[in-house]
């Protein structure tokens, strides 16, 4: 599992019973080396880095087995393998324990933070506030004084397109941002995805979205469908995301906390039998509940407060997690290259 978190982490696994597995892995059956050496010798930093650089491919790079089944290994006896192992053993469980405490960690902050935003912008900050039922079942209750209202009274939906990639007047020398996707996962939106030129804006069904608008995901099977980021800048759009532009009694970024808080809603919505998805008329079509100005203002500014000491705590933490890491693959090192001596037992 700890592989899986970091890339300075190679993925080789010691199989513990009899199976068969796909051409894309390169098995190895141990002879006269102790099957455990053999793991962290191909977990150390120098092999890793040695097949890193050997591996072909763009998109999807591989190791040969002749360029591997060629290198050579540091082998010291059998019982100093064997002790080596066995100190790893020890010393990466504990290390693979602390990861998981940390990871766990920061799952009880995200599901904190998600707790968080959902009462703020379905209860208000005003605990003795009246409350009244929505009529929307995730929702629940709400304050009385706050109406739930159609997105499209007051926000503009557009969607968004991606120049043709063999027209080079559309991609090159741009100066117009352009977004894909992947920025509905980023919390505000400082920085474009790639520059378009002016001709591609008049000629490729683009709008430019103000700064103050709110992306949302169209499609995806993975997290994309129903994010929502706040942008920061002026920016066109491609044809998977939605920007949602405030009119009047709505701020941006207390919109961007409401659709985060109706991901799953959102996501369930999407239609398509091959792939759900979103569509601008979908995304107008969602009723939220509607404070007034001031109140989405005062529940924004609560919000970002309390969330930014989340996201500097599970920074925090996942920079912990990184420093594991690399104290584990240190020790894999020192400990197979016998810069450390653990004893034969």
């Amino acid at each position: 599992m700890f592989g899986k978190l970091r890339p300075y982490l190679a993925k080789a696994h010691r199989a513990q019973q009899d199976g068969a597995c796909s051409a894309e892995l390169l098995v190895l059956r141990p002879r006269a080396i102790d099957a455990g050496f053999l793991l962290y010798c191909l977990l150390s930093a120098p092999w890793v880095s040695l097949i890193d650089s050997s591996t072909f491919g763009s998109k999807m790079p591989r190791a040969n087995w002749e360029f591997i089944g060629h290198q050579i290994l540091p082998v010291p006896s059998m019982p100093e393998q064997r002790a080596i192992a066995d100190f790893l053993d020890s010393e990466t469980e504990r290390i693979d324990a602390l990861v998981a405490k940390k990871q766990r960690l920061i799952e009880l902050l995200q599901e904190k933070r998600t707790a968080l935003i959902s009462h703020a912008v379905t209860k208000g900050l005003d605990p003795d506030a009246p409350m009244k039922d929505s009529g929307i079942e995730w929702f629940g209750r709400i304050p009385e004084h706050w109406p739930v209202v159609r997105l499209g009274h007051f926000a503009r939906v557009h969607n968004g397109s991606t120049p043709s990639r063999e027209d080079t007047a559309y991609w090159l020398d741009g100066t117009v941002p352009w977004l894909a996707s992947t920025k509905v996962n980023e919390d505000r939106v400082t920085s474009p995805s790639e520059l378009i030129s002016e001709t591609a804006l008049r000629e490729c069904s683009l709008t430019l979205m103000p700064a103050g608008s709110v992306i949302i995901g169209l499609v995806g099977q993975g997290r994309t469908r129903g994010m929502a980021a706040l942008l920061g800048i002026e920016a066109t759009i491609n044809q998977n995301m939605a920007a949602i532009i405030p009119r009047r009694r709505i701020m941006g970024r207390y919109l961007q906390y409401q659709l985060e808080s109706m991901y799953i809603p959102i996501r369930e919505s999407g239609r398509g039998a091959n792939q759900a998805a979103l569509n601008c008329e979908l995304v107008a079509d969602l009723h939220l509940p509607s404070p007034p100005p001031a109140e989405q203002v005062a529940i924004a500014r609560f919000l970002d407060e309390r969330t930014e000491a989340i996201r500097a705590l599970v920074d925090k933490t996942r920079r912990s997690i990184d420093l594991l890491g690399e104290s584990r693959s240190a020790l894999i090192t020192a400990a197979v290259t016998g810069q450390i001596d653990v004893g034969a037992q």
